[in-house]
């Protein structure tokens, strides 16, 4: 096996974490090898685990890199200059099913695998929920949704559509097509709500909406 540069040996780490994204962007599922990502960069296994302390820690880390990632791309969406606050935040929540169903085992990996104790918490995706956030508040500052608080409306919505994209990624390998449309379908639903004029409803319980508007759907 060729032995990497020097160049490429100080970033050992950086090419591993690359290799990994590139095996994961391919695969259903969120697994692979210190092997495998050894045998893409050019290098022996046993020279990872100077970087990373097992398999597990090395998926943790991509997991980091591809929610930062993620999250740049998310502002940049969001803050768009050419479009309106909730033209942007449309276009977030499809590009975030769009990467849903270009690479599963990445999505998997990010929103269902659990990382290691010192890593399970909510820090790991705080900054993209405060993207979210900052696209729902540039919403209310354009008159809509603004009963509730911005951080309130990013939760509900990125529960649906996240609901909606786990749904289309385990629904039958003959019915994904409709999945995903019935998925983008909930972010359009989730604008036309937020357009509405009763987006007071949209923080409203169940049980309080099936009172006043009846269980018809």
């Amino acid at each position: 096996m060729a032995r990497p540069r020097k160049q490429d040996a100080r970033d050992l780490r950086l090419l591993a974490i690359d290799a990994a994204i590139s095996l994961l962007t391919e695969r259903q599922s969120p697994d692979l090898s210190m092997a495998e990502v050894a045998r893409m960069i050019g290098c022996s296994a046993p020279a990872l685990y100077a970087h990373f302390a097992d398999k597990d820690d090395l998926l943790d880390t991509v997991r980091q890199a591809v929610l930062e990632r993620q999250t740049a791309e998310k502002k940049r969406r969001y803050e768009s200059p050419t479009k309106s606050a909730l033209e942007n935040l449309a276009d977030g929540g499809h590009a975030y099913l769009d990467n849903a169903a270009r690479a599963p085992a990445i999505y998997r990996l990010i929103y269902c695998r659990t990382p290691k104790p010192e890593k399970a918490t909510e820090a790991a995706s705080r900054p993209a929920l405060t993207a979210l956030a900052r696209g729902v508040a540039a919403c209310q500052a354009e008159g809509y949704a603004t009963k509730h608080a911005p951080e309130e409306m990013a939760r509900l919505l990125w529960s649906m559509v996240h609901g909606a994209a786990l749904l289309a990624l385990d629904s039958a390998e003959g019915q994904k097509a409709d999945a995903w449309r019935d998925a983008h379908r909930c972010v359009d639903l989730a604008m036309a709500l937020i357009r509405s004029e009763d987006t007071g409803s949209l923080g409203r319980s169940i049980s309080e909406i099936n009172k006043t508007e009846g269980p018809e759907r």
